[in-house]
């Protein structure tokens, strides 16, 4: 229930901002789904991603998970 409130909310959204946890070594299955469904409306608002949890990510993937994420959907600004 509310994950089907979030996405209705976000028709409404005038800005979107996605939280994903920068310690995990990749990007789920589940956090892809988002993205490819958000891509899908891309343009109809400006999109933010935010990598949490940074202190507990290994410092050198940062960048890497920045532009796997980014090169699946074209972030107006990228947070960490």
């Amino acid at each position: 229930a509310m994950v089907a409130a979030a996405w209705q909310a976000q028709a409404d959204a005038e800005i979107i901002v996605l939280l994903v946890d920068a310690s995990r070594k990749k990007p789920g299955r589940e956090t892809m789904d988002i993205l490819d469904r958000l891509a899908a409306d891309e343009g109809k608002r400006p999109c933010l991603l935010v990598l949490n949890k940074v202190d507990a990510a290994d410092k050198g993937n940062l960048l890497v998970l920045a532009k796997t994420l980014n090169d699946r959907m074209n972030f107006a600004a990228t947070f960490m």
